[in-house]
């Protein structure tokens, strides 16, 4: 499932926390990076987690399926 980042099958405020974990506070590598790279770019990086807050609380659009 595009976005989710820590594996539980569901998207959520989790899974951004996941994504920015991983970038910025050395946290463990998401389950899937593919998963993970909610925005489709071919890169994880920090628009990833911007993309998936967007989606989840201010009407953006959904990730893509995988």
């Amino acid at each position: 499932l595009r976005g989710d980042a820590n594996g539980d099958s569901n998207l959520g405020l989790s899974d951004a926390v996941k994504i920015f974990g991983f970038l910025f506070l050395n946290g463990p590598e998401p389950v899937c990076c593919d998963a993970a790279d909610t925005n489709t770019s071919g890169v994880l990086d920090i628009s990833d987690g911007v993309y998936l807050l967007n989606f989840l609380y201010s009407g953006g659009p959904a990730p893509s399926w995988p």
